[in-house]
């Protein structure tokens, strides 16, 4: 049900890929589907979606404001919560005892199908290894020619240890040099 998506380092694509996701979700209209922008020193799903967010999602996350005043809706079954600006300490709003009751709250009030919580690039900083023990599992981002491998072994091995790897998803990866065989 909860889903976090990261990368190794900054510039892989996790964030057009968390936002791609909850909006093909979307899609499937029995699916209700929610988008949290958690990479709140360089938050860009607005950016993704065109949006400019007057209330921070930090402000929600904190119990000041409620879900429903913070987030979008797209469409019938999506709502992303986004930042509206960068959070000078993000590290303490994850870690916030308050945090998790909120988002405790919103999948008992909403009964989301899935929460994406699009976080850090995990070997940025702390940030991502502080949220990752409030979801079931998180997705790797990696970009061809660009990730090295032992960003990604590091990333990996961090992540094992605070929930479920649930797969990785390639980046950029271009096929032009490689012979394709009709036999």
């Amino acid at each position: 049900k909860s889903l976090a998506i990261t990368s190794p380092m900054p510039q892989s694509g996790k964030t057009t890929m968390a936002c791609n996701l909850a909006l093909g979700l979307g899609r499937q209209g029995e699916l209700r589907t929610m988008l949290f922008d958690l990479d709140l020193q360089d938050p860009s799903v607005g950016d993704f979606l065109g949006h400019t967010q007057d209330v921070h999602i930090a402000d929600m996350l904190g119990g000041r404001v409620s879900f429903a005043q913070q987030a979008v809706r797209v469409g019938e079954s999506v709502a992303i919560s986004m930042a509206a600006r960068v959070e000078n300490d993000p590290t303490r709003v994850l870690l916030a005892q308050q945090t998790r009751e909120t988002l405790e709250e919103i999948e008992a009030n909403y009964a989301p199908d899935i929460m994406i919580y699009d976080t850090p690039s995990i070997l940025v900083g702390d940030n991502t290894r502080s949220f990752l023990k409030n979801v079931d599992c998180a997705l790797i981002v990696a970009r061809a020619n660009s990730t090295r491998y032992g960003h990604f072994d590091a990333c990996e091995r961090e992540i094992a240890e605070y929930t479920n790897v649930i797969g990785v998803v390639l980046n950029a990866f271009r096929t032009k040099n490689i012979e394709h065989s009709m036999e």
